[in-house]
């Protein structure tokens, strides 16, 4: 535990300064342990706990089956953990506060007045009556550094782990891998807390005590005409509860493949009738190099020279573009993301077109020399989304007391209602996201049926993406000792 901070009167009378210590006077000092312990004599120091309480509760019933997002398969998310994700590697021993100002730059010791003016006039944040207050910044929180995608980790530390350093590590925030929930370890790292394991007759009902960690607004865009004014991805920049599990497929159609045995993985590429298309690893090369025009294979006849797409899927592989091609064209592919690339390993005779060239001499040999340009323009054949082993996870943000007005109800335009319920950034003030010390945050899950996000191996880092944020929950506040933020009902 540690003092309590809040902004409030100081024993010397001055109004609205930031209180951490206990002050004591010299007529507060007895001569003897017996005159100290009379009542009237007792020194009230108020203290918080560093961590934060978080349970996450779904039954057994929550997960139903999707039967409408694929054609001719029935889906069931097998939930296997669940987490705090995206959180701080290192906590303050005393709360701080702090603002983030024009030009990124940190303030590290605003006045009362200050986050007054940030928190819009409300005050829910600070309560001298109690000797507490309500928000706190956390070390990433002025670091103000958040990746958009998971190639943002990967490209500097492969494995999402700390290694011989630490401080190699491109984040303040630790987005886990699938491997690392599921171990509950990080290599480099210190012991970590347990994941909350899925239990087949309980399903999750079981607290986990997390690490302080909050975001400034201005990362998440509250107040930005402009969404990408900051280049941030809003839903990467909050700490989340993540649910990790597994896909279990049911074939229902007729003209589809079977399921292979074991725990598949399997690609979404392309919809017919607005379902998504399913795919195997035995059938997906051929799906994506039917879509392709890049690689050209030469044919002459009669003397006359022609280039034709080629449809040879040996030739072929999908995988994650890897950094080099992502950075012919400064590509931000998500993790979960796979394309089109074609093999180095034996190149056959095969060409593409290079419209920079001469006009007699568009087209290109392919060669190692020029494969990462080659597969550069094959992304042009779209993305398949792939749940390396039937992997997947549910990121859900979790909310803070400033997201709620002071009826108790969301704040006006938080949430959008059209586009399935998702948060508006935009509109969400300061303070509505985040985790702080000494609160107890509850998620209730009530119903798992939508897709769950993929993962393309268990290694690959949950850096979520904003374009899949979607939930319906409601709300109700108590106060006891620990600070009750409302809770969170959840249907995903």
């Amino acid at each position: 535990m540690s003092n309590s901070v809040y902004y409030g009167t100081s024993p010397q009378g001055q109004t609205n300064v930031r209180l951490f210590a206990t002050p004591i006077a010299t007529n507060q000092l007895y001569p003897s342990e017996d005159a100290a312990a009379r009542e009237e004599h007792v020194v009230d120091i108020y203290v918080e706990r560093y961590a934060s309480r978080m349970k996450l509760t779904m039954a057994t019933t929550a997960v139903q089956p999707n039967t409408e997002a694929v054609n001719g398969y029935t889906l069931t998310f097998i939930p296997e953990y669940w987490r705090p994700n995206a959180t701080d590697q290192s906590i303050y021993v005393i709360k701080r506060y702090g603002l983030i100002g024009a030009g990124n730059v940190a303030n590290y010791d605003p006045s009362y007045a200050e986050l007054l003016r940030n928190f819009q006039d409300r005050t829910w944040w600070n309560d001298p009556s109690n000797f507490r207050s309500y928000w706190g910044c956390s070390p990433s929180y002025y670091t103000n550094k958040y990746p958009k995608v998971s190639d943002d980790i990967t490209d500097v530390v492969p494995n999402n782990d700390y290694g011989a350093d630490r401080a190699g590590y491109p984040y303040d925030l630790h987005y886990f891998n699938y491997n690392q929930i599921v171990s509950s370890s990080i290599a480099g790292g210190n012991t970590l807390q347990t994941s909350v394991a899925w239990d087949e007759t309980k399903g999750f009902d079981k607290v986990f005590y997390a690490r302080e960690t909050t975001t400034a607004s201005s990362a998440w865009g509250w107040g930005d005409d402009d969404e990408t004014e900051k280049g941030y991805n809003p839903i990467a920049t909050l700490p989340a509860a993540v649910i990790v599990g597994h896909y279990e497929l049911t074939k229902t159609g007729t003209d589809v493949a079977d399921v292979p045995a074991g725990q598949p993985s399997f690609y979404l590429y392309g919809r017919t009738n607005n379902k998504y298309n399913l795919y195997f690893e035995s059938g997906i090369v051929d799906a994506m190099v039917k879509q392709q025009n890049v690689v050209l294979q030469k044919t002459v006849e009669n003397g006359v020279t022609s280039y034709e797409a080629c449809r040879t899927v040996s030739y072929f592989k999908v995988e994650h573009p890897s950094k080099e091609v992502r950075a012919i064209k400064n590509n931000i592919i998500a993790g979960r993301h796979v394309a089109l690339q074609l093999s180095s390993d034996a190149l056959p005779e095969l060409y593409f077109y290079d419209a920079t060239q001469a006009e007699n001499n568009r087209y290109i040999r392919i060669t190692t020399a020029n494969i990462d340009q080659v597969n550069s323009d094959l992304l042009s054949a779209g993305y398949a989304t792939k749940y390396g082993d039937g992997i997947a996870y549910f990121n859900i943000p979790v909310e803070h007391l400033g997201i709620y007005g002071d009826d108790g109800q969301y704040v006006t335009g938080a949430k959008e209602t059209v586009n399935g319920n998702k948060y508006d950034f935009k509109k969400c003030p300061p303070g509505s996201f985040g985790i702080v010390r000494n609160h107890t945050y509850t998620i209730e899950v009530s119903k798992i049926s939508g897709m769950a996000t993929a993962l393309r191996d268990k290694t690959q880092p949950i850096v979520p993406p904003v374009e899949e944020v979607s939930y319906e929950i409601s709300a109700r506040l108590n106060i006891l000792n620990w600070r009750i933020v409302p809770t969170q009902k959840v249907e995903l």
